[in-house]
């Protein structure tokens, strides 16, 4: 839930200098399971780094589970969310 709010703190702050963001997503779901970005980026070929999907927040949004998703609306960080709309 944390790091989640952080990188929705992070889009909002950048949102604001009008940056045009989008996520690189190479499709990890659970930390346990996969390795960290920045091993997955070292580990990429120039090839299989085209191949990285790149989302807008929204679609990033998407991926955050259900229940971590209404536990950060409805909390005290909520107006870190206006880059939803």
């Amino acid at each position: 839930r944390c790091v989640v709010l952080d990188y929705f703190r992070t889009f909002d702050l950048v949102s604001k200098i009008d940056v045009k963001i989008k996520i690189a997503w190479w499709g990890q779901e659970e930390k346990t399971d996969d390795l960290d970005p920045d091993d997955v980026l070292k580990s990429l070929s120039q090839v299989e780094l085209t191949k990285l999907s790149l989302l807008s927040v929204c679609e990033f949004w998407a991926f955050v589970p259900g229940e971590i998703r209404r536990n950060l609306l409805e909390g005290k960080h909520n107006h870190v969310f206006p880059v939803l709309t």
